[in-house]
């Protein structure tokens, strides 16, 4: 496929006009959502007519440089509505590098009227070549688009917008080639949040992000909705996406979320806020994650990812840097569930994409989440739940040939109207609560950490240096590295654990054993 250099920002002159000079019509058409291919046009259109003065037939027209008519299609507002809308309207076949233009052509009284216009170009065919910043925030054109990046690009003093916000999912491919896209700042909440934002069935290969801030400590993102957040996309929500030797490093998530209904999401994670499809080489380093949970949703939190969906796959993947989520409750009244997972790797693990869906990875994450649910007086019943993992906080699948270090600290400040709900802590070196198979080979990493937990008396809680709740108890092959340093409630704790001696040459993964032979200097 030739490689042709990218031509320059699309712009799209989207604009009302009424023929033949009428400004009386009041009837009203707009097209979005264009997404222009080198052979195809995807858009949608909405006709409103709030005054009923459209009388006859109304079309939406592709036209070509000449003005002859390439493809017509009829739009119908139904009887006692006043507006229709058609999305996802797709015209094949076009010619690269060459000027179309759509147009809504209503009847009013015994004239066709153009009620709008749009102007556009379409792609060059083949490989698309992104240099510059411009270049970059131009993809959101071509969302199937084949993207090369040609060089390091710093966003330093530029106004970051992604190209790919929600409702518009990235489904093309983007090979970075090696090259950095750095000093990125998102001063922005929003339902889905990173550099891509929102993945659907694409792929991002070969790309190094440095220095990628969503938000700052001063003043976090704030959203009331569901939200997914990560540094490369929040919603990775196709299980054909693909991902592939990505490099994410001295990056920060700063995100609060208020969000406070049945099933709101709220999801974090240093790669990608929730992942479905695959993901290979994915390596984060000195993440920084500080999050504010104060409504009751399914909050999940990770180094890596926040939630790994049960179509994903990643191996060979790992996290550094630190973590901390305070749940501060607002208006946690009768009835309310709130969930919180948190881990050094992934907040929650469900994956059940294959044998081993998630092996070969690793998390050096420090750990500091406090829960304070400030339970309304009303409150007669609540179910609230936290799992705290070094690795994962919940797993229901294995996670074989993985270690596990990082300090822990988990508190919980009891309020004086918690007496009749129902609290559960599951906390862990390695997994918080696991429903998963026998594990095999896998470590918590102790050496210079430690666990440190602080939890009321009205508190159901498991723990363990290993596993915290392990729910089918099966025979695993693990145990901890190095010396046990963990405290409940002041109390040292000496769990009868298995206890590995040399971890030299432990692993039969030869990917795990040399990335636990590149964090020897913590020992």
């Amino acid at each position: 496929m030739k490689k042709i250099a990218f031509l320059g920002l699309f712009v799209f002159s989207i604009f009302a006009l009424a023929a033949c000079g009428n400004s009386d019509i009041t009837a009203t058409a707009e097209f979005s959502d264009l997404d222009i291919a080198f052979d195809r046009v995807t858009f949608d259109v909405t006709v409103t007519d709030e005054n009923s003065e459209i009388t006859g037939e109304i079309f939406a027209r592709l036209l070509d440089e000449d003005g002859d008519v390439l493809d017509s299609t009829p739009l119908t507002i139904e009887e006692g509505e006043t507006s229709v809308s058609r999305l996802g309207l797709q015209v094949l076949d076009l010619d690269p590098e060459t000027d179309y233009e759509l147009v809504v052509i209503a009847t009013i009284g015994r004239r066709n009227e153009e009620l709008t216009s749009v102007e556009f170009k379409t792609q060059v065919e083949g490989e698309i070549l992104i240099s510059t910043a411009e270049e970059f925030f131009s993809m959101g054109s071509n969302k199937s688009g084949t993207f090369v990046l040609q060089n390091d690009i710093d966003f330093s003093d530029v106004d970051f917008a992604t190209p790919f916000p929600s409702g518009r999912s990235f489904s093309g491919s983007f090979d970075g080639q090696g090259y950095t896209l750095s000093n990125i700042t998102i001063d922005q909440g929003a339902a889905y949040a990173g550099v891509f934002a929102y993945i659907s069935s694409g792929s991002v290969n070969n790309l190094v992000l440095d220095n990628v801030q969503l938000g700052s400590s001063e003043a976090p993102l704030e959203v009331s909705s569901s939200s997914k957040v990560g540094i490369l996309a929040g919603n990775a929500s196709s299980a054909s996406s693909s991902f592939e030797n990505i490099t994410i490093r001295n990056s920060a998530i700063y995100y609060n979320s208020s969000a406070s209904y049945d099933f709101a999401q709220f999801y974090i994670g240093g790669f990608v806020g929730e992942l479905r499809g695959t993901a290979n080489n994915i390596t984060v380093s000195d993440i920084t994650i500080e999050t504010k949970v104060s409504g009751t949703s399914r909050a999940r939190v990770g180094g890596n990812v926040g939630y790994i969906y049960d179509d994903a796959s990643i191996k060979q993947a790992s996290a550094t840097g630190d973590i901390k989520v305070v749940l501060d409750g607002e208006s946690f009244g009768d009835g309310v569930s709130s969930t919180l997972d948190v881990g050094g790797f992934a907040g929650r693990n469900d994956s059940i994409n294959g044998i081993n869906a998630v092996e070969e990875v690793y998390s050096v994450v420090d750990l500091d989440v406090s829960v304070d649910y400030n339970t309304l007086e009303s409150a007669e019943s609540a179910i609230y739940s936290v799992n705290v993992g070094g690795l994962v906080g919940y797993s229901s699948k294995a996670i074989n040939q993985a270690f596990a270090g990082g300090s822990i600290s988990v508190s919980h400040t009891s309020s004086e109207n918690d007496g009749l709900v129902s609290k559960l802590f599951s906390i862990g070196g390695i997994f918080g609560n696991y429903f998963g198979g026998a594990l095999d080979k896998t470590v918590r990493y102790a050496d210079g950490s430690t666990i440190v937990v602080d939890l009321p008396e009205d508190t159901n809680y498991d723990f363990s240096e290993l596993i915290g709740y392990d729910q089918q108890k099966r025979t695993h092959v693990y145990g901890i590295y190095g010396v046990q340093n963990a405290t409940v409630n002041g109390v040292v704790q000496d769990d009868e654990i298995p206890v590995i001696d040399d971890l030299s040459s432990y692993f039969d993964s030869s990917w795990t054993q040399s990335a636990y032979d590149g964090v020897q200097p913590l020992d």
